[in-house]
C-alpha cells in the first residue's frame, strides 16, 4: 500500500522525504552529527533506539489495520472454546510482567461486557450452528469473569509488598476492571452460562451443536469460574478452601488440556476478539511494544506453575515457625526457583504471612519477637521480659517486629531489591545487638549472657547472603571472586562460633536444637565450598589487588559508618591484609 493511500493519522497528505536523508547523510563522516539548537548529545541518548518499532507507535501500519469489532457476531462452540482458552493466555502474561494493554486489554470482549448483554439484539437472525446465547451468555460471562479476576489480583498484589515496575504493572490506562461490580453478580453470570450449557433445548428448540463441545465449553466456564474463586479467597484465613479449589482447578486443567480447541481459521470473526495493535489507542506514560501471545502450551505450563505455588502456600501457612518461612525463602532464592514464580503467588506469600496487623492470620504482631527468642535461646520473650524494663534509649519491640517482618518478607522480594534491603539491615542489627550488651551489663543475668549472640546471627545470615547474591547477580569481576569466597568463610566462620555458644543453652532433643544443628552442618559444609573456590581462584591468579578502587564501594554495607553510640567491635568489617597473607600463603 503507498503512503498516500494509508489511512494516516492526521491525514493522508504526507511526503516522502527517506531521499532527502538519504543524501544529506552522504555528506557526513562516520563520526560526525548533526544537532539542532537547544538539542545536546545527551538528549540523543536518551532517545529511543533509532528503528525501535515504539517510536512508531501511533502510526496505523497495513497489518495493524482492522475491521471494525462486532461483539454480537454469532460464533461457533469451537470457536468460543478456542477464545476462552486464549483470554487465559492473556491472564497469564500480564502475571508473568507485561502491562495490562500489552495482554489483557488486547482481548475486545472484556471491554464489550455491557455491549454483549441480550437486551442489545434487535431482528437478529440467528444460525442454528452458532445460538446467539453463545456470545451473550457463556461468552459475555467468561468475558466478565477475566476483567474480574485480573482486578482482584490487583488488589491483591498492591497490598502484597511488591514493586510496581520491577515485579509487575499496576497501570491499568484509564479502563476499568470492573472494579465496581459485586463479585456475586459475576458468580451469578458464570451459573446462568453453566445452567444454559447443561439444558440440551432450549424452549422448543434443540440446541444444534454436538454435545462434545457442549462438554468443553463446560469444563472452560467451570475453570474461568474456579480462578476467580481462588483469587477473591481471604488468605491464610481460609487455607482449606484454597487446597479444594487448587485440586478441582488442577483437575480441571488436565482435562482441558486432553481436548486442546481448534484453531480458527485466518478469516475467522473469532479472532476479531483479539488486537494486540490496542496499545496506539490507550493512555500510557510510554510507548509500549506489540506483544503476540505465546503458544496455547506455554499458558497451561504458567498455569501449573501457579497452582504449585498455591500448593506450597497452603503448606507453608500451617507452618508457625518463622524459621521455617525465612529458610523456605532462601533456599528459593539460592535454588532461584523466585524466577520461575509468578508476581501474584510471591505477593500472596508475603500477604500471607503478614498484613500489617496480624501475622499468619491470627496472631499479633508482638507473637513474632516471642518467636524470634524461643527458636534463638529457647527461651520466650515474655520469659525475659522484665530484663527489658532497663533498655536504653527507643524501646526494642517495635524494631524487632518491623525487622523480622521485613527479613523474612525479603525473601520473596526480587533478588536485587533483597539485595539491598539485607544490606540495610545489617546496621539495624547492629544497633539491636549493642543494645544487648549494655542491658547485660545491668543486669548481670549469667543465663541471659547471650542474647547478644541473637541479633548477630541474624546479622551474619544477612551477610552471608548478600555476598553469595553477589554471585548469583553477577557482580563480582573476575579479580574480585576470591576476595568475596574468602570473606564469605570468615563471616562463616563467625557464625559457627555464635552456634556453637548458643548450642551450650539450649536443651538437646529440642526443636530448637535440631534446627540449629543443621544449620551449623549446612554452614560447615558452605564454608568448605567457599574455602575450595578461594584455594582455586588463588592459584589461578593472583586474585588480589590492594589498591582495587571498587573494594570499597563493593563493601560499603561492611564499611557503613555505625552510631557513634555503638561501642562493640564490627566482626563484619573486611580485613584486607589477612586476605593478602592468606592469599600469599596458599600461593607459596
Amino acid at each position: 500500500m503507498h503512503l498516500e493511500q494509508m489511512d494516516l493519522p492526521g491525514g493522508n497528505d504526507f511526503a516522502d522525504v527517506t531521499a532527502i536523508f538519504a543524501g544529506a547523510a552522504q555528506q557526513l563522516d562516520a563520526t560526525e552529527m548533526i544537532f539542532a539548537d537547544g538539542y545536546s548529545l545527551n538528549d540523543a541518548m536518551s532517545a529511543l533506539e533509532i528503528g525501535e518499532p515504539r517510536m512508531d507507535s501511533g502510526m496505523v501500519l497495513e497489518e495493524a489495520q482492522r475491521p471494525p469489532f462486532d461483539s454480537l457476531a454469532p460464533l461457533l462452540p469451537e470457536e468460543v472454546c478456542w477464545i476462552l482458552d486464549r483470554s487465559i493466555s492473556c491472564e497469564m502474561e500480564w502475571h508473568t510482567g507485561s502491562t495490562l494493554s500489552q495482554t489483557v486489554y488486547t482481548f475486545l470482549y472484556g471491554h464489550a461486557v455491557a455491549e454483549m448483554h441480550p437486551d442489545h439484539l434487535l431482528n437478529f437472525e440467528e444460525d442454528p450452528s452458532r445460538p446467539i446465547e453463545l456470545v451473550t451468555v457463556v461468552l459475555r460471562a467468561a468475558a466478565l469473569t477475566v476483567m474480574k479476576t485480573c482486578s482482584t489480583a490487583w488488589a491483591g498484589m498492591a497490598k502484597g509488598g511488591i514493586h510496581d515496575q520491577e515485579d509487575w504493572h499496576s497501570e491499568k490506562a484509564d479502563i476499568s476492571l470492573h472494579e465496581s461490580t459485586p463479585i456475586g453478580r459475576v458468580f451469578g453470570e458464570l451459573d446462568q452460562a453453566i445452567s444454559w450449557l447443561t439444558c440440551t433445548t432450549r424452549g422448543t428448540a434443540i440446541l444444534c451443536f454436538p454435545q462434545k463441545w457442549r462438554n468443553e465449553l463446560l469444563l472452560r466456564v467451570s475453570f474461568h469460574k474456579i480462578l476467580l474463586e481462588i483469587v477473591s479467597l481471604s488468605l491464610p484465613r481460609e487455607r482449606e478452601m484454597l487446597q479444594l479449589k487448587r485440586k478441582d482447578a488442577v483437575s480441571l486443567l488436565e482435562r482441558i488440556e486432553l481436548q486442546p480447541s481448534p484453531e480458527p481459521s485466518t478469516d475467522s470473526v473469532a479472532r476479531m476478539g483479539f488486537d494486540p495493535y490496542i496499545t496506539r489507542r490507550l493512555f500510557a506514560f510510554m510507548p509500549l511494544r506489540v506483544l503476540e501471545l505465546p503458544p496455547q502450551e506455554h499458558t497451561w505450563k504458567a498455569l501449573r506453575l501457579l497452582f504449585s505455588g498455591l500448593e506450597e502456600l497452603y503448606e507453608l501457612t500451617d507452618a508457625t515457625n518463622v524459621t521455617t518461612w525465612q529458610v523456605v525463602g532462601d533456599v528459593k532464592v539460592w535454588k532461584r526457583i523466585y524466577v520461575h514464580q509468578l508476581t501474584y503467588i510471591r505477593a500472596t506469600h508475603i500477604s500471607s504471612f503478614v498484613n500489617g496487623t496480624t501475622v499468619l492470620g491470627a496472631y499479633p504482631l508482638r507473637w513474632l519477637v516471642d518467636r524470634f527468642f524461643l527458636e534463638s535461646v529457647g527461651l520466650s520473650y515474655d520469659s525475659i521480659n522484665v530484663v527489658f524494663s532497663n533498655w536504653v534509649g527507643d524501646p526494642p519491640l517495635p524494631r524487632f517486629e518491623n525487622l523480622i517482618i521485613k527479613t523474612v518478607s525479603s525473601s520473596w522480594y526480587n533478588l536485587p531489591r533483597r539485595r539491598r534491603y539485607l544490606m540495610k539491615s545489617i546496621f539495624e542489627w547492629h544497633v539491636l545487638q549493642d543494645g544487648f550488651v549494655r542491658l547485660l551489663e545491668q543486669m548481670k543475668f549469667s543465663l541471659l549472657r547471650l542474647l547478644p549472640h541473637i541479633p548477630l546471627m541474624w546479622r551474619l545470615t544477612a551477610a552471608e547472603n548478600i555476598i553469595l547474591s553477589g554471585f548469583q547477580l553477577e557482580l563480582y569481576a573476575p579479580h574480585e571472586r576470591t576476595f568475596a569466597y574468602w570473606y564469605l568463610t570468615q563471616v562463616i566462620e563467625t557464625h559457627l562460633g555464635c552456634i556453637e555458644d548458643v548450642l551450650t543453652v539450649l536443651s538437646p532433643g529440642t526443636i530448637e536444637y535440631h534446627e540449629i544443628i543443621f544449620r551449623h552442618t549446612l554452614l560447615t559444609a558452605l564454608q568448605a565450598l567457599a574455602t575450595g573456590m578461594t584455594v582455586v581462584d588463588t592459584t589461578r591468579s593472583i586474585g588480589h589487588d590492594v589498591d582495587d578502587p571498587n573494594f570499597l564501594r563493593r563493601y560499603k554495607w561492611a564499611f557503613k559508618p555505625h552510631h557513634p553510640a555503638i561501642r562493640i567491635q564490627d566482626v563484619l568489617v573486611p580485613n584486607q591484609q589477612d586476605f593478602i597473607s592468606d592469599c600469599r600463603d596458599l600461593q607459596v
